[in-house]
This record gives structure tokens, C-alpha cells and sequence, in this order.
């Protein structure tokens, strides 16, 4: 392998631009969008126009997150705008997003490129791996912010297995990767990806109902791992669960391992008791000396009684120790997820009936297709750096529908173009983000 210089990438990171840009993701996103720009374009011409040299991946990475949170906060925000500006701000989010996936493409190029041609120490290759985790996420939200939930599969796979490789399965960021797979394998069982050229069979239906719960399941056990490691307790379980429900080794290979089962097949298998078990390991949980017994909910429905109820809960989680308050999170995520296998059949019913009103109120309103991006290979993309002038925007080539590749394998040809599109200033309110780690999109902390 070449020993060209590799180091430009980290020495990006350690940079007082990037770091100064990377603080403001949390606080104001047109200013961090504004800095990145700034700092790609010295970047490029420092180094002699070369669009894909190593110490421009964090930047494209960091350019093409933030205009990916900036469009997943528009969507959030969209019900409560006037009907024109609801029109204006999805034109927008449609350019947002095709330059997102321009920037995390380069990133992801650049990053397998470091990896597969260069001789890096143990510690250096874990570090950009798990870079490399964090764009394929990325890159699986936006596919997901598209509706191209298969596509998105890929890349939350390429996450959990570099997590699971470098962090093992009792890491929150490792559960993010479950979870974030269990809500695409949900849309699609409730059939968001279907359209009237191609609809998915009922077996197809159950069957990702069955995958979701499962990666549901997955994500339940990550988190009581953690509370079980904070007591210096059995994170597997191994005396409620079997083997193979505790795997560390598990990085979510089932369906490359399980080829030769059919559809019909794995919807017909028995259902595992995967409430029942993660059931069985939060009773367990509660015997560790860190857990705390919430107080009791309230049997009425009367509003006072709910509200002194919430502030008996304020109290008690504002008295807990640094411990106690790590290993509660994590036990009341091991009870989300709980919730979620119990619900699966019931959410995917739901959400089959809101996309079945959704398409009879657009057809009562003879409304048309919406325009769907078309996300190519990044190969096909125009080569060398564009940064938009004028008009403010840049314009994209995209070619054949793409393929995700795992870090070590041979990177992509043809560079992708580097896009930083000029952005007018949004009045939209910046959305509130609660808690650590990016459980879930209402809880996906923007700092990373």
C-alpha cells in the first residue's frame, strides 16, 4: 500500500475552523453552513484543486450532515407554515438534499479510499472507521428523508457492522444503528415504499414487520447490556437468554446468512417471544442496586394528578447520582423498546391506514406526483470541485441507481462533485434536542 499522506484528513479535524464550525451545529446551522463553505473552498485551492484529497473528507461530511439537519428540521416545522411557504421550503429542502448526498458521497469516497490504500495504525483505523459509520448513517437518514427505505438498509447495516467492530453491541451509538434499522424495516412493512407500479406482497409485509421487531429486540438488549456492565453484571444474561440471543459477534448478517429462506418462509416462521424476554431481563435489571423505583403512575385520568406525578418524577431523576442517572436512561430505553415489539403489529397497521387516507385525500385533490430525486452514482457526477456562484446554486448530474460498498472494498472510480450550494437565511426556529446520542430523529443530538 502507498504511504502518501493520510494525515491531512485528522489534521482537518483538529482544526480550529472545523472545530469552531462543528460547535455551532447545535445553536445555528446557516453559520455553521457558512463556515464549512468557507473553509472547503482554501481548502480546495490549497491543495491544487484536488476535489478528493484526504483533508477535505470531514468537511464534506460535515457540510452535507448539517444541510440533512437543516432539511429534517424543515420537515418537522412544516405543518405549522402557511401553504406557500410550506411550497417554498420543500423546494428548498429538494435542493438541500441532493447537495447533502453530493458531500457525504465525497465523503464516503474519500474515507474508503484512506482506508483500502493506505497502511494506518490500530487506533488511526478505528477512528475513521467509525467516521465512516457516522456518513453511512447519515447517508441512510437522507435515503429514508426520500422515502427510499431498501436503499436505506444498506447503509444502517455498513453502520452497525464498523459499531460493532470497534465499539461492541453495548455502546448507545451501536443501539442507534438497531433502531435506526428497525424504523426503515417498519415503513416498509406498512408499505411507505410502495407506489402503484410496484407494491409489496403481504409475505413481504410480515416479513419486515418480523425483521423490525427483531432489530427492535437487538436494540433493547444493547441498552440493557450497558445497565448491566454499570454493575459489573452479566451484560449477555446468559441465564434468561439463550446464546444466541446475547451474541456480541451479531452484526446483522441475518439475511446474507438466511438467502436460501423465502419471504413466505420467514413471515410463516413462529414469532420469537422477544417482549417476553427483554421483559424478563428488565425484572433483572431492577434487582441491580443502581435502579431507582419510579413512582407509581397514576390510575386516574385527572390532570393534576398527572402533573404531580411528572414533578415527583423531576425530583426523583434530579437526585440521582451521575450512575443512577445512566443506568435509569438506559433502562427506560429497554422499556421503549419494549413498548415498540409489544406495538409493532398495531404501528404498522396504523401507519398502513394513514398512508391509505393520505393517498385518498391526494386523489379527492387530483394532485400529482411529487418530483422524487434521483439518487445516481456518484461516479456519474460531473469531476472537480463546483462551488455555486450567481444564482446561488449549483447543478447536479446524477446516473445509475447506486450501490452501497463496505469500507474495504475498491473505491469508487470517478470522483464525485464536491456541491456547497449559497443559502438564503431561514426564519424556521431551531427544533429542541433531547438527551445524548441519536436515538430515534426527535433525539438525535447534532454534536457528533
Amino acid at each position: 500500500m502507498s504511504q502518501v499522506d493520510h494525515l491531512g484528513y485528522f489534521a482537518t479535524k483538529a482544526s480550529e475552523g472545523y472545530v469552531s464550525a462543528k460547535s455551532l451545529l447545535d445553536s445555528n446551522l446557516e453559520e455553521t453552513l457558512s463556515l464549512v463553505e468557507g473553509l472547503l473552498k482554501s481548502a480546495i485551492e490549497s491543495n491544487n484543486e484536488d476535489s478528493l484529497h484526504p483533508s477535505l473528507g470531514p468537511l464534506y461530511y460535515l457540510y452535507g450532515t448539517t444541510l440533512l439537519y437543516i432539511v429534517e428540521e424543515s420537515t418537522e416545522t412544516a405543518g405549522m407554515m402557511a401553504p406557500e411557504d410550506q411550497q417554498t421550503s420543500a423546494e428548498e429542502s429538494e435542493v438541500d438534499k441532493e447537495a447533502a448526498w453530493e458531500n457525504l458521497e465525497s465523503a464516503r469516497t474519500i474515507i474508503e479510499k484512506i482506508v483500502s490504500e493506505h497502511e494506518l495504525k490500530e487506533e488511526l483505523k478505528k477512528m475513521i472507521e467509525l467516521d465512516l459509520a457516522l456518513v453511512y448513517s447519515r447517508l441512510g437518514d437522507l435515503a429514508k428523508a426520500n422515502g427510499h427505505f431498501k436503499d436505506c438498509l444498506g447503509d444502517y447495516g455498513n453502520t452497525l457492522r464498523l459499531r460493532m467492530k470497534h465499539m461492541g453491541k453495548y455502546c448507545q451509538k451501536t443501539s442507534d444503528a438497531y433502531y435506526s434499522l428497525a424504523t426503515a424495516y417498519t415503513n416498509l412493512a406498512a408499505g411507505e415504499e410502495d407506489s402503484d407500479e410496484a407494491k409489496s406482497t403481504d409475505a413481504e409485509k410480515k416479513a419486515w414487520n418480523l425483521d423490525s421487531i427483531r432489530q427492535y429486540y437487538e436494540c433493547g438488549l444493547c441498552f440493557s447490556g450497558m445497565a448491566a456492565e454499570m454493575v459489573n453484571e452479566d451484560p449477555t444474561f446468559k441465564k434468561i437468554l439463550s446464546p444466541s440471543d446475547s451474541n456480541e459477534d451479531d452484526d446483522d448478517d441475518d439475511d446474507d446468512d438466511d438467502e436460501e429462506e423465502t419471504l413466505p418462509a420467514r413471515a410463516a416462521a413462529e414469532t420469537n417471544p422477544h417482549a417476553t424476554k427483554l421483559q424478563s431481563v428488565k425484572k433483572q435489571l431492577e434487582s441491580f442496586k443502581l435502579f431507582v423505583a419510579p413512582p407509581a403512575r397514576p390510575a386516574t385520568e385527572d390532570e393534576a394528578a398527572k402533573d404531580a406525578w411528572d414533578e415527583d418524577v423531576k425530583k426523583q431523576k434530579a437526585a440521582y447520582s451521575d450512575e443512577q442517572d445512566q443506568f435509569m436512561f438506559c433502562y427506560e430505553m429497554l422499556e421503549e423498546m419494549i413498548e415498540c415489539v409489544e406495538s409493532a403489529d398495531k404501528n404498522m397497521e396504523v401507519l398502513q391506514k394513514a398512508r391509505e387516507n393520505k393517498e385518498k385525500a391526494e386523489g379527492a385533490e387530483g394532485s400529482t406526483d411529487g418530483t422524487t430525486i434521483g439518487f445516481g452514482d456518484a461516479g456519474a457526477a460531473a469531476g472537480g470541485a463546483a462551488v455555486a456562484e450567481g444564482a446561488g446554486q449549483t447543478t447536479f448530474g446524477f446516473g445509475a441507481a447506486p450501490t452501497t460498498t463496505a469500507a474495504a472494498a475498491a473505491p469508487v472510480a470517478a470522483a464525485p462533485m464536491m456541491v456547497v450550494t449559497k443559502k438564503k437565511k431561514k426564519t424556521v426556529a431551531p427544533t429542541p434536542v433531547a438527551g445524548e446520542g441519536e436515538q430515534g430523529d426527535a433525539k438525535k443530538q447534532r454534536v457528533e
